[in-house]
């Protein structure tokens, strides 16, 4: 392998590196986004169910909606 190939194909994995890098880090932060949003989708879901059972109050899903329905719903 002459000089030149091997700096090319030290600059390529290199590169490759820090793609590999980069796309890690997306999973992470995209893995922290899906467990936040199914610990939301089961709160809710929650709520849903003991509002349909009638085992809390109107009062109190205005309240949990106001606290995060407004913003959620804009999602």
């Amino acid at each position: 392998m002459g000089k030149v190939e091997d700096r090319e194909r030290k600059y390529l994995l290199w590169r490759l590196r820090n793609l590999r890098v980069a796309k890690q880090r997306r999973k992470e932060r995209l893995q922290r986004e899906y467990r936040k949003a199914a610990e939301e989708w089961q709160r809710v879901s929650e709520i849903t169910y003991k509002f349909e059972r009638g085992e809390i109050s109107a009062e109190e899903v205005k309240r949990v909606l106001g606290e995060k329905g407004e913003y959620a719903e804009k999602r």
